[in-house]
């Protein structure tokens, strides 16, 4: 079963987003934001899964991929983000990184 979550936004990258940044006048530029579909997965809960065990801190839906919307100027800013909330060194795994065709 596949998993779909959206990350929290702070108000910066939120207008960050869509805006781009503040430009010297105060103001924000236009920016082309997309919509980003990364699927996730931890590796070491799927192998914990497969042995019959449990991870000590993750559940076992993190065996699974889990579908994560971001908005993001870029694939790599998107990657980025989501190390950032999933990162490598706690077992996480980016599967694939994909522009989403909903609206944001």
């Amino acid at each position: 079963m596949a998993w779909k979550s959206e990350l929290a936004y702070g108000a910066d990258d939120i207008y960050g987003a869509y805006f781009g940044p503040k430009n010297q006048e105060g103001g924000r530029t236009v920016s082309r934001a997309k919509k980003f579909e990364v699927a996730v997965y931890n590796k070491e809960v799927r192998k914990l899964v497969k042995e019959g065990e449990r991870h000590r801190h993750f559940t076992d839906d993190w065996a699974d991929i889990h579908y994560v919307d971001i908005m993001a100027r870029d694939e790599r800013e998107a990657r980025v983000k989501v190390e950032n909330r999933y990162p490598e060194h706690k077992g996480f795994v980016i599967d694939s990184v994909s522009v989403s065709n909903d609206l944001p």
